[in-house]
């Protein structure tokens, strides 16, 4: 059926739809749907969608003769809701005839600049996911007890409020807050057991011992909690697959090594962390972020076998990248602004594709990078290397940087790379009249400070 409704641009013809129940999803698998319907496969299962304003009721009323025709999947009604909230009788009319009709339904609601939670409470009965933004709260009481609840989304909730009353919410999964200074009473969230996901921010969030107990815990988000110096709180959580803790006042990550099942660690601007060794032999992990802190050493991360990404920018104390030498699944090193003087030790890391070393005052040579045949970009600006043959034998790499490179005075050692796309050279005493040979994909050869030649940080951040 796909291939004739993928045919169509917007929303096939609901004669279509009509002609039989396999004709009917095949139509509501589309993009656009029939009649502001579609059927979409989530984290809950396969659901018919219908999507809206909370002036729209009177619409899907109109529609709901098509919804009660076929009940094979869920109805999930996701509706945005604004001030004032006249409009939610008509929809717990709505929900009142879809139960008569025996059609499975719930509400997926976003409430936006409501003064109160009180006039929604019917309708978050059957709610499963909940965003509350711009709304001067004073009390979460209106949630308290929710069966359905699985997500909650909290964004700038001005008044203080305590979030005691979400410990009544046995099957709340996932939890955001985002610009609410004045929560309260954080640590009530420790009885709930099927959290998966938790994100605070910039909350005033001191310790973790609360969710030692949340043992189905996948991802924690603590950045910019000034008033939090320990992860401790999260030692043993098997499941935990992501922390990002980075801006915080952590001291240590020693009490990470028993969760076995992390892919990612972010502590970048955690000043004072200077070990590690909370890492060793965490064989799932894949990408860590350690800039600016005070780190001297990298030992901790060999055994980490899975490793793909890392970055420790910043950290001035580090001065050897030798640890990383058997990290065959190394995609991307930010190296930038480190103590380090040499990488030798990267020739083993096959699978390198961006190397950032810039500004790496002490290092003098690239040499350990020949012959990656993965390598796409490299940024050696600042540096006092001599040459750039090295690189001759990376024939997939795109882009080179070498600004500011005093010690370099040739180009001709990138001659003959197919790929390579951009070349940025200003400052360093190169002549322009001796560019590189034979490269036929070379679209940006720069001596000078222009506006192209900014990309590569960003494209590095992406």
């Amino acid at each position: 059926m796909s291939q004739y409704t993928d045919y169509f641009r917007t929303s096939p013809p609901l004669a279509l739809a009509t002609a039989n129940s396999h004709a009917r999803e095949g139509v509501e698998r589309h993009k656009a749907g029939a009649l502001g319907c579609y059927i979409r496969l989530g984290d809950c299962g396969t659901r018919r969608v219908w999507r809206g304003l909370s002036s729209d009721a009177e619409g899907l009323e109109r529609v709901l003769w098509w919804m009660e025709r076929q009940r094979d999947y869920p109805l999930q009604i996701a509706v945005s809701f604004g001030k004032p909230s006249n409009d939610v009788p008509a929809w717990e009319s709505v929900s009142q005839r879809l139960s008569q009709s025996n059609v499975e339904h719930m509400f997926n609601i976003n409430i936006k600049n409501g003064d109160d939670l009180l006039p929604f409470i019917g309708l978050l009965q059957r709610s499963e996911s909940v965003i509350i933004q711009n709304c001067p709260l004073v009390s979460l009481e209106a949630l308290k007890g929710i069966p359905r609840i699985n997500r909650l989304v909290l964004l700038r909730c001005r008044g203080t409020f305590t979030i005691s009353p979400l410990s009544t919410c046995p099957n709340l999964t996932s939890l955001r807050v985002l610009g609410c200074p004045n929560l309260t009473s954080v640590e009530t969230l420790g009885s709930l057991r099927s959290l998966r996901e938790i994100f605070l921010p910039q909350t005033p969030i001191t310790n973790l011992d609360f969710l030692k107990y949340c043992s189905l815990l996948e991802s924690v988000d603590l950045n910019h909690c000034s008033g939090l110096f320990s992860l401790a709180g999260l030692g043993g959580l098997e499941k935990l697959k992501a922390i990002h803790a980075s801006y915080s006042r952590v001291e240590s990550i020693g009490d990470l090594g028993g969760c076995s099942s992390l892919e990612l660690v972010d502590v970048n601007g955690c000043k004072v962390i200077t070990s590690l060794s909370g890492l060793s032999g965490l064989t799932c992990l894949k990408t860590l972020k350690v800039n600016e802190t005070a780190i001297t050493d990298l030992q901790a991360v060999a055994g980490c076998v899975a490793l793909e990404t890392l970055s420790v920018r910043g950290c001035k104390k580090l001065t050897t990248l030798a640890p990383l030498s058997g990290l065959r699944n190394l995609k991307a090193l930010d190296a930038n602004r480190c103590g380090i003087a040499s990488i030798g030790d990267l020739g083993g890391c096959v699978a390198l594709e961006i190397v950032d070393i810039c500004n790496c005052k002490n290092l003098t040579s690239i040499a350990a990078l020949a012959g990656l045949q993965k390598l796409r970009k490299v940024n050696a600006g600042g540096t006092k290397i001599t040459e750039v043959d090295s690189l001759a034998g990376c024939a997939a790499l795109e882009y080179v940087c070498v600004r500011f490179c005093d010690g370099l005075t040739s180009l001709t050692g990138l001659s003959g790379l197919q790929n390579l796309r951009e070349v940025y050279a200003r400052g360093a005493p190169v002549s322009p009249g001796d560019p590189p040979r034979s490269c036929p994909a070379l679209q940006i050869l720069s001596y000078d400070d222009d506006e192209s030649s900014s990309g590569y940080d960003s494209e590095w951040e992406e």
